[in-house]
């Protein structure tokens, strides 16, 4: 069975504030240690832009409206 990991560098820029379990840190070690497996069932992949359609499928629409409130309207996405 394989597994897909989606990541890039730009997470390290992800600060979810103190006390919350996704650290920089944290997630660094723990795809450094993917990384060291060298496991041909990973496959790594990049995020890219996804839908709203996409995004419900998982979140409800009042959660995605208030995630969009705390960024930036123009030239903004995940990558």
């Amino acid at each position: 069975m394989k597994t897909g990991l989606i990541t890039s560098d730009t997470s390290q820029n992800h600060d979810t504030g103190p006390g919350h379990p996704e650290q920089i840190a944290r997630v660094s070690v723990i795809v450094e240690n993917f990384k060291k497996l060298n496991n041909k069932n990973l496959i790594w992949k990049k995020p890219s832009k996804v839908s709203d359609d996409i995004l419900l499928t998982t979140h409800e629409n009042n959660y995605l409206n208030l995630v969009k409130k705390f960024f930036p309207k123009k030239r903004f996405f995940f990558t």
